[in-house]
């Protein structure tokens, strides 16, 4: 009786550029889930906005990181891996920083103060508040750059024979 010998499992390896694009992310997606769980609060708690106005510029946001991937994937795949990645973070580093100075910036202009209780000064009626909105561009640019750049280095760095375990390990 022949005995069948033991299959091999052929070790699949994935390149630099695939890891650092698929941490990079998830480290993305984390940030992005936490701002967005959030989102709502803030415009309203924060900023004075009240739920209306804040449903809808969540819900803008929320779009408008799922929809500019298109054109930011062309752009990206224009000035390569590296630039699209260092501008992402770039975009991400000053939009989420801004979400947490604003608040600040907006005390010290003395149209709110912060404590237990959130007390508007002027600033619900004021124009100030809306300077959100570039924050929060500069945040829907910079994750559509990771999410375009992202899908085309795993399609980049995958052979057609490892193709699906890469876009498992991405997704």
């Amino acid at each position: 009786m022949a005995t069948i010998p033991p299959v091999k499992k052929e070790k699949i390896r994935f390149s630099r550029a695939f890891w650092v694009s698929n941490v990079a992310e998830a480290l993305e997606r984390a940030a992005f889930y936490g701002v967005f769980v959030v989102l709502t609060l803030y415009l309203s708690n924060v900023l004075g906005f009240n739920d209306i106005e804040a449903g809808i510029i969540s819900g803008i946001f929320s779009a408008g990181l799922y929809f500019l991937p298109t054109f930011s994937g062309a752009i990206a795949d224009k000035i390569g891996f590296r630039s699209s990645m260092l501008m992402a973070s770039g975009l991400l580093t000053i939009g989420y920083l801004g979400t947490g100075l604003l608040p600040g910036l907006l005390q010290h202009a003395e149209l709110v103060e912060y404590g237990e209780k959130t007390k508007f000064m002027g600033l619900e009626n004021s124009t100030y508040r809306w300077a959100i909105i570039p924050v929060l561009l500069v945040i829907m640019v910079g994750g559509s750059f990771i999410k375009s750049v992202i899908a085309s280095t795993v399609a980049k760095e995958t052979s057609e024979s490892t193709r699906a375990r890469g876009f498992a390990i991405f997704i």
